[in-house]
């Protein structure tokens, strides 16, 4: 009996040894990963700030709205990283990003809309109260619009074709996605610059109709 007790008494001394020296190697692999990170070089990338819908276009305003640059450990950075925040304007997300994603140039398609064929695509903004009619439905960045204008006669004219909302906006100034229900009270669109004053002088005596195809 006493044999046994002793055995047993080694057998435990065994398994509170392998653990401590397990716990040890551990600690040292912790240790070492740690300090390995510590001395890693970190790099600025771009970051997505909020999920980003795929076929959402992005341009100068709201690029710095759904990214921002990060310091990222080089080891973790992705091929193909971009490294300022304006490298996402002027192109089309052809997938879902995901809020914290870094960036890459393989998440995005040159944009086919907005101010790409434009001689001076000048970035304007209105109020939806200051429109005499939205017709056809809710409006969303990378929707496409007819504008019309209202003549002396009281006849709706088409005066600017396939024009693109860039942005839609909420009341709080959030930018509201394709998939939110919201109310939009603000959109920006591209015009060229030699429109400006005439859209802006229709809108305010109350002649723009917008139809979304």
């Amino acid at each position: 009996m006493k044999v046994k007790g002793k055995r047993s008494a080694i057998s435990a001394g065994l398994v509170i040894t392998a653990f401590l020296a397990a716990a040890i190697v551990y600690a040292l692999l912790l240790y070492s990963e740690k300090k390995a990170m510590a001395t890693e070089v970190k790099l600025k990338v771009c970051v997505a700030k909020c999920e980003v819908p795929a076929g959402t276009d992005i341009n100068d305003v709201t690029a710095t709205q759904y990214f921002e640059l990060r310091d990222i450990y080089v080891s973790a950075v992705p091929e193909n990283a971009l490294i300022s925040v304006g490298g996402a304007a002027g192109k089309t997300a052809t997938c879902s990003i995901s809020k914290g994603t870094v960036v890459t140039d393989g998440m995005f398609r040159e944009s086919d809309l907005g101010s790409k064929w434009m001689e001076e695509p000048v970035l304007l903004g209105f109020k939806v109260d200051d429109i005499y009619q939205v017709a056809g439905g809710i409006l969303r960045s990378g929707d496409m619009v007819h504008i019309y204008i209202i003549d002396d006669e009281g006849e709706a004219v088409l005066r600017w074709e396939n024009v693109c909302i860039e942005d839609s906006f909420d009341s709080a100034g959030e930018i509201l996605q394709q998939t939110q229900t919201g109310r939009a009270t603000r959109f920006n669109i591209f015009f060229e610059k030699k429109d400006v004053e005439e859209f802006y002088t229709r809108l305010d005596s109350g002649a723009i109709r917008i139809v979304k195809l």
